[in-house]
């Protein structure tokens, strides 16, 4: 048979022979069968030896090596191509185990090796012994002692010892008491070993060795507490244990021809003889007693603990010898082997109270005493249960009592012998078929018989014993039909349920019953809703209730009435669809009706009217634990507890509960141990274990410790097919089952657990999938992608009946069941010592040495090891030292760059400040030169000159910004100021300022341009200077008398255009065309025309052309001349906010009428009541220039430096404008504005900032201080005149406001008002109205007031609200009487003191002065306001 066939079959043997003892009954032995094959694991079917090791593991001796067998599979160790092993033949004979527990093995080439079970590895014996090769050993004999020592005869050579730790003696020729050639090896009790030699009998003991006798024809060997007995053809010879004296039993003087074996049972000694007999010697006297009998040569005897003997002939069969009765009784079974099978090892095996035998030649059974008879095992060829030849290679019962054997028709098989717990019985059906014998309906009634009902429509009635039996239909019944259900009523009418036949109710007639039938009829609405009827019920008020599959509910009022009330013609609330198939029906101890049906669970309470019955559906809701289980619900059943169980199909046994009024759900499942999730009925017993039939076989649940129990053919419990709904409790505890074939009668007295010893074993580590041996615990690699521990029972006789639990703590937070696998995978665990445990949780009666552990150790990588550690803090402190090293190296290097860095900021510096001091006179320049040329007229002989000047001083100005630019790029602080301008006009612009440069060096200037205008997005002044340089940089590098080129090229629809400038000069070396872009890259050849290289232009070309997203770059060739081409984008998007900013295109300034700079101040002819303006400079033709410009407007004064201007304002002159430098000796600007700023009689005072620095922070830093505007140089008096202009009409109209309102108005323009200032007009305003009244009040009490002196008061007030203290006042009252005047409710009189007149007329005029009405015309204009 194929793979694991493991024969489901529980079977009866039979029994063959003839009487028994008197009086001797036999019962039945039931057996389950298991047949393994190659297929199943096993490395060859052929079997030698089969040994079971004191663990418990079972260890096969196959023709391809060694098998181990754990109860899961089998683990084989065999000789490959190419390995390690030192096996030499993987043919394996036999196997002993030493008390050491190592294994040896003896190989088809008679060699012999010890196997470790351990490491999983064979060692053999020494094979360099003197004068003997391994090529020419030949062991025979092997007797593992009880003190751990092995004893190996080597044929030829004498006898070898080997010590645990494989050292050995060896008693060889003259070295000891034995020969070369040892034909036996005994053990005594006291762990003397004995040799038989041709040199005799060799005693070894402890120390010392002797030669006890010289006889070397030694047959057998036997002991009893006194003596040690040596059996030889012709004599007995007996050594006292205690005195070692010998006496002899001369066995000739018997009459027989020569002994052959011998044995002790019963306290005697049996010897064998060749020629029919055994001789019983006593051990005392060696007194002997012969028996004969037709049995042939004798060639082994067994004892037997009855004290029966066992005696094995060279005929076929075994023979057995009754000293009580001296009767021999021959057995034998008939041939079912090959005809050239020939066996001559007979063996008998005793274990526990069940003898095995093995005949001589064939024959295999087990003794039964009762009949005195071998029983064969399945194995006699006329015996419809023939299952094996009965010749047997070996046979091993193992410590649980299963057998394990090997037949002539090879591979292994399994038996094992079972106690029956189920106890069948069979309905007497007339029907022949078998498909036709399930068990569809059970009943027990109020009087204890039980109704049964099979599908070969026959119902059967058991007495309550069981003992008689009534078969229905009978002449009164007829055809009953295929019955589904059958139910008794609380008036003791028997109803049945058919399926398509309708319902019928017998009604009791004395011993009898009166039938009748109800089916559906379409065209009465009162009849049965279907007429496939599965459950029948009845409710606490006596109706009947019928549950159909296709029909729904239908109802009778009570038993006797014919008229059904049904889901068809009632019961609107019904739910039809998911009601229509009904399975179940039960009345819960509370009355309500439970329906079980496919869908569902539906759930009611019964009423006298149907109409208002409210039918309740429950089902299943995804993800809800504790809702029903599954929605095809079978059977229903409530316990002694009062606790409702539901049977489902895939949902496990589920048990009802209210919860608030809502149903909810227990489920007890596969998750919980159940056998099956599929459960077929259900029924509590009498200590309230529920009894489950599912799909899977018989289980039991107790409800208080939740524990499961799952019996299976081991327990005793045939495996069957169980019906659906079939199952009632008997009066006597016991549950009855139906079934497919019959009925199961449940004792649960006979299913109490008891403790066992399951005999676990941890069997195996796999690593990443390779088998890996391990002792006392194991050790898991770093780089492991998973490891598997595998475990098993060694108690075979239990096999499945053993659930496991595994847990590897300090990884695991809980125990895992195993699920039915017997092996614990495990991923990726990090680093660490754990403990695995194993434990059988088949039941809660474990006993404590049913868990087994292990430590695991999962090893950290090298890198995270001890000595990787070791490893990081040598390196540590390596990375340390090497710190400490470059760290002072750089710091030396650092001191070198920074004594560079700050040359470097020295240099800046000096380009800066004297970029700074010439913005300051090109200032003027500029603004001088464009007042000029505005008043020389055209053709003037002035004209020239003034233009030359002008040119020049723009080109100067070019420099300098481009120097400055260089350092803002290098701070990255430089913004663009993006405009859209005509890139031609402005390359024509450049052009123009070198045609004079041209024309002296008689150089040919032309521009190129592809189109004349093209509009661009840029930074107009930048690029202008960029072109600058490129053309001056062509004008450097090219000869008097060369050639350049300027010019902008465009193509239509392009997105971007090219600047080129083109010269035939000396050109740029291949090597050196990307560097000349570098800052302070010189050429290496000379200028032309003295024209100095300062190493930056070309550098700032590349930074312009980089902030604008564009790409420079030149072609040429050295002495043919450079072509620079720059291309730059047109389009605006390329620009963001934090690299430019976008600005208004500047606007052609018109020359404005102005008579230009005087060597010395012009006389003032500002008007009356002008502003006053002070300009603090330090450069005096600037000062003076500004100072001029703004005398014809404002009253102006001026100051060198801040210290001056504030010695200006101390002397009483209190300016309304200030405009400052930035940079200053003594005090510079920022100082300035902080000193007014901080005093509060200055600090409304606006300030305008003038300075060559334009950087943005400094311009940030001015207006943190104060500075209400901010200005750079170079700029035009048109300019700084409008911004003064733009300030002061703010502040004009600000104060406007200010007189408006009657308050200040902070407002976030330009013009500083300081909280100071707030806080001020505040405090006047709060006198005012305190004050308005008293006609007294005067200017010093309002400057005491608020804590100023008068004329700060005056010049902070005037400043901040444009009035004197006393046109303040004044106004004051004035807005106040008009608001007493439009109340109504003073008259004019009243209203001027009030407001702090004492003489009303002087009220009446001053008021007509300012409002230009007097106050009676203004009380008659607002009086019906």
């Amino acid at each position: 048979m194929g793979r694991l066939c493991k024969i489901l079959l529980l079977t009866a043997v039979s029994f063959i022979g003839g009487a028994a003892f008197a009086g001797a009954k036999s019962e039945p032995l039931e057996l389950i069968f298991e047949h393994y094959t190659s297929d199943d694991g096993l490395p060859h079917n052929s079997i030698c030896d089969i040994h079971q090791d004191r663990e418990g593991y079972l260890w096969l001796c196959t023709w391809y090596g060694l098998s181990r067998y754990d109860g899961n599979g089998f683990v084989n160790y065999t000789m490959l191509p190419g390995d390690y092993s030192n096996l030499s033949h993987n043919r394996i004979l036999s196997v002993d185990e030493d008390a050491e527990g190592y294994l040896w093995v003896t190989t088809y080439d008679y060699h012999v090796y010890r196997f470790d079970v351990d490491t999983e590895e064979f060692v053999a014996v020494p094979a360099d012994l003197e004068g003997f090769p391994d090529t020419n050993m030949k062991v025979g004999e092997v007797l593992c002692d009880s003190k751990g020592d092995v004893w190996v005869a080597v044929d030829g050579a004498g006898l070898l010892r080997v010590r645990p730790d494989l050292s050995y003696i060896a008693y060889f020729g003259t070295n000891g008491p034995v020969g070369k050639n040892v034909s036996d090896i005994y053990e005594d009790s006291d762990g003397n070993v004995y040799a038989v030699s041709e040199s005799g009998v060799a005693m070894f003991g402890e120390e010392k060795h002797s030669l006890l006798s010289r006889n070397a024809d030694v047959r057998a060997f036997a002991e009893t507490d006194e003596s040690i007995f040596f059996l030889s053809e012709d004599h007995l010879l007996a050594i006292d244990k205690t005195t070692r004296e010998q006496s002899r039993a001369d066995l000739k003087s018997l009459g027989l021809s020569g002994a052959v074996t011998m044995t002790i049972t019963g306290g005697r000694i049996f010897v064998g003889f060749r020629d029919n007999a055994v001789a019983a010697v006593d051990a005392k006297t060696l007194q002997a007693k012969v028996h004969k009998t037709d049995m042939g040569r004798v060639r082994y005897l067994f004892p037997d603990p009855d004290g029966l003997l066992w005696i094995a002939t060279d005929r076929t069969g075994i023979w057995s010898y009754n000293p009580s009765g001296d009767r021999f009784k021959h057995y034998e079974h008939s041939n079912n082997v090959m005809s050239y099978y020939v066996d001559t090892l007979a063996r008998v095996e005793t274990q526990g109270d069940r003898t095995w035998i093995k005949m001589n030649n064939w024959g295999f059974g087990y003794y039964d005493r009762a009949l005195d008879e071998v029983v064969p095992l399945n194995n006699v060829k006329e015996h419809a249960d023939n299952r094996f030849m009965n010749g047997v290679a070996c046979f091993e019962v193992d410590r649980s009592g299963v057998l394990w054997m090997s037949t002539v028709g090879r591979c292994l098989e399994r038996v094992t012998a079972i106690n029956p717990r189920i106890d069948v019985i069979v309905p007497p059906a007339l029907s022949e078929d078998s498909s036709s014998s399930e068990v569809r309906a059970m009943l027990r009634d109020s009087k204890g018989q039980l109704w049964v009902a099979t599908k070969s429509r026959e119902l059967f009635r058991y007495s309550p014993d069981l003992s008689s039996c009534r078969r229905f239909p009978d002449g009164k019944s007829g055809d009953i039909g295929v019955i589904y259900s059958i139910f008794e009523d609380s008036h003791g009418n028997i109803w049945l349920g058919t399926k398509g036949d309708g319902l019928i109710r017998m009604k009791p007639a004395g011993h009898d019953y009166e039938w009748k039938r109800f089916r559906r009829n379409p065209f009465d609405p009162e009849s049965l809703s279907s007429n496939n009827i599965y459950s029948i019920e009845q409710d606490n008020d006596g109706r009947i209730w019928v549950g159909t599959y296709g029909g729904g509910l239908s109802m009778l009022p009570d038993a006797d009435s014919d008229v059904f009330v049904t889901v068809r013609n009632n019961f609107p609330d019904y739910p039809q669809v998911a009601g229509e198939r009904v399975r179940y029906l039960h009345c819960m101890p509370d009355g309500r009706m439970l329906v079980a049906t496919v869908s569902g669970l539906i759930l009611f309470e019964p009423s006298d009217s149907p109409e208002l019955t409210v039918f309740n559906l429950i089902t299943k809701i995804p993800g809800d634990g504790n809702s029903l289980g599954n929605n095809d619900i079978i059977h229903i059943f409530t316990d002694a507890r009062g606790n409702t169980w539901l049977s489902t199909f895939g949902g496990g046994l589920n048990r009802i509960y209210f919860e608030n009024g809502l149903p909810r759900f227990e489920i007890i499942s596969s998750e919980n141990g159940l056998a099956s999730n599929i459960v077929h009925s259900a029924m509590a017993d009498d200590d309230g274990t529920i009894w489950i039939a599912t799909e899977a076989g018989l289980s039991a649940y107790d409800p208080e410790t939740s524990a499961v129990r799952n019996f299976t053919k081991y327990d005793g419990v045939s495996p069957t097919s169980f019906s659906e709904a079939t199952c009632v409790a008997m009066d006597d505890g016991c549950i009855l089952f139906g079934t497919y074939d019959n009925v199961y009668k449940v004792d649960p007295k006979r299913f109490e657990p008891s403790p066992r010893d399951s005999r676990l074993v941890l069997s195996g580590l796999s690593i990443d999938g390779v088998r890996t041996p391990f002792t006392d615990r194991m050790v898991i690699p770093h780089d492991c992608s998973f490891f598997r521990i595998d475990f098993a029972s060694l108690d075979f006789s239990a096999s499945g009946k053993t659930s496991f639990s595994y847990m590897l703590e300090g990884y695991d937070k809980a125990w895992i069941s195993g699920s039915g696998n017997n092996a614990a995978t495990y991923s990726r665990i990090p680093p660490g010592n754990y403990v695995f445990k194993v434990r059988d949780s088949y039941s809660e009666d474990v006993l404590p040495e049913d868990m087994v552990s292990i430590k695991v150790r999962v090893k950290p990588s090298v890198w995270n090891s001890d000595l990787a550690r070791v490893i990081y803090a040598l390196l540590v402190l390596a990375v340390v030292a090497l710190i400490i090293r470059i760290f002072l190296a750089s710091m030396k290097l650092r001191s070198n760059v920074r004594l560079e860095q700050s040359l470097n900021d020295i240099k800046a510096r000096f380009f800066t400040n004297v970029s700074h001091e010439l913005r300051t006179p090109l200032t003027l320049i500029l603004g001088g030169i464009e007042d000029i040329n505005r008043k020389t007229p055209s053709g003037d002989q002035n004209e020239y000159s003034v233009n030359l000047v002008q040119k020049n001083a723009k080109r100067m100005l070019t420099l300098v910004n481009q120097l400055l630019d260089t350092r803002s790029i290098a701070d990255g602080k430089m913004k663009l100021n993006v405009s859209r301008f005509d890139v031609v006009k402005l390359v024509q612009d450049v052009y123009d300022d070198f045609r004079d440069m041209s024309v002296e060096r008689h150089m040919e200037l032309r521009t190129v341009k592809s189109v004349d205008t093209l509009m661009v997005w840029g930074d107009a002044m930048r690029l202008e200077a960029l072109v600058y340089n490129l053309l001056s940089n062509a004008f450097k590098y090219t000869s008097d008398g060369g050639k350049i080129e300027v010019g902008v090229l465009y193509r239509e629809g392009d997105a971007e255009f090219r600047i080129m400038v083109k010269d035939n000069g000396i050109g740029v070396p291949k090597e050196n065309r990307k560097s000349i872009f570098e800052p302070f890259t010189k050429g290496k050849v000379s200028a032309f025309g003295g024209m100095a290289s300062s190493g930056i232009g070309l550098s700032f070309c590349k930074e312009i052309t980089d902030m604008h997203g564009g790409e420079i770059w030149v072609e040429s060739a050295a002495g043919e001349g450079s072509k620079f081409f720059v291309r730059l984008p047109m389009d605006r998007e390329r620009f963001s906010n934090e690299t430019a900013r976008f600005v208004d295109a500047e606007p052609e300034i018109q020359p404005s009428e102005t008579h230009g700079l005087s060597r010395f101040k012009v006389e003032s002819s500002h008007p009356e009541g002008a502003l006053k303006v002070l300009v603090v400079e330090d450069n005096a033709e600037l000062k003076i220039y500004i100072y001029n410009s703004l005398a014809g407007k404002y009253e102006v004064r001026d100051a060198s430096n801040g210290k001056e201007a504030l010695q200006v304002m101390a002397s009483g002159w209190m300016p309304d404008m200030i405009v400052t430098d930035l940079m200053m000796p003594e005090m510079d600007g920022i100082e300035l504005i902080n000193h007014v700023r901080s005093d509060f009689s200055t600090s409304h005072i606006p300030i305008v900032m003038i300075t060559a620095k334009h950087e943005d922070d400094t311009q940030l830093k001015a207006m943190k201080y104060g500075a209400d505007g901010y200005i750079a140089k170079p700029f035009t008096m048109e300019l700084l005149m409008a911004r003064i202009d733009n300030m002061l009409d703010r502040r004009k109209a600000l104060i406007s406001r200010m007189s408006e309102q009657k308050k200040v108005d902070i407002s976030p323009e330009e013009i500083v008002i300081t909280d100071k200032d707030e806080q001020l007009i505040k405090k006047v305003m709060v006198w005012l109205e305190e004050h308005v009244a008293d006609a007294e009040v005067t200017v010093d009490q309002l400057a005491a007031y608020v804590g100023m002196g008068r004329t700060s008061m005056y010049n902070k007030v005037k400043g901040l609200t444009g009035k004197s203290p006393v046109e303040l006042i004044q106004e004051f009252r004035m807005e106040k009487a008009t608001y007493y005047l439009k109340s109504g409710q003073f008259s004019v009189s009243e209203t001027s003191y009030k407001v702090g007149f004492s003489d009303p007329g002087y009220f009446s005029r001053s008021f007509k002065k300012h409002f230009g009405v007097s106050p009676a015309e203004y009380m008659k204009q607002n009086k019906n306001s």
